[in-house]
């Protein structure tokens, strides 16, 4: 397990709604350059007609760390946060971004800015490591199992039930997916993978980015490269 300062641990704020954000210390602050970007989707392949039905973002301001969720159909917190996506000044930061990044394009959802890919920087951090997965660093840098902390317990519920329910229907089990799952319930997810980028970049990222930098930079290009070609339909 690594040092983290026990802000990190502790302070966190979460912005679950715009009245959530009116009454926080968030509301008229500045925003940093950096924040933590993660959206849930309703599938996996984003030339397949999957799109973003949920955004999150986590930043650090003032030794807080702030976590907005929202559902892309609440238009009040879309529209309150759409300048952070739109921001070319702000860095997005995500666990294999290259997903979140694709799926916004391809849900006409427009994210400007450099990236951050802590998926990209855990391949050169932890070299020996046998698998990059977000749950399996995180467990990794806090010492937290998920599922012995039970945070997605809920989701992996109410999905064995749907689906189940839906194959008794005669339905095709991948007619449910996230997009099915109660608000509630989705949110407490997302948030928790907000915290544990968030942790895991603060992990890994300052070695990275002074002693691996050349690696890095080589493997951000590439990430460039095939979201552009794959936007243009050629996959890779």
């Amino acid at each position: 397990m690594y040092k983290i300062p026990d802000k990190l641990k502790t302070n966190v704020r979460y912005i679950r709604s715009y009245e959530d954000y009116l009454d926080s210390d968030l509301y008229g602050a500045t925003f940093p350059n950096q924040v933590v970007l993660d959206v849930e989707t309703t599938g996996l392949d984003p030339f397949a007609g999957d799109e973003v039905f949920a955004i999150g973002l986590g930043m650090l301001v003032d030794d807080y760390i702030y976590i907005i969720t929202y559902n892309v159909n609440d238009l009040d917190m879309f529209n309150m946060f759409k300048w952070v996506l739109l921001n070319p000044f702000i860095t997005k930061i995500g666990h294999n971004i290259k997903f979140d990044l694709q799926m916004c394009a391809q849900s006409d959802i427009v994210v400007n800015g450099d990236f951050d890919c802590t998926l990209l920087m855990s391949r050169l951090f932890f070299r020996d490591q046998p698998a990059f997965g977000l749950k399996t660093l995180g467990k990794l840098v806090t010492g937290v199992n998920y599922t012995d902390a039970g945070w997605d317990d809920g989701l992996k519920v109410y999905l064995r039930k749907a689906k189940s329910a839906s194959t008794r229907e005669g339905h095709a089990p991948d007619t449910v997916n996230y997009s099915s799952v109660p608000w509630d319930i989705m949110q407490t997810y997302l948030e928790n993978d907000i915290w544990h980028t968030f942790i895991l970049y603060y992990v890994v990222s300052h070695t990275v980015k002074t002693e691996m930098l050349e690696a890095y930079t080589v493997d951000k290009g590439a990430t460039w490269v095939a979201m552009a070609i794959e936007q243009r339909g050629i996959k890779v």
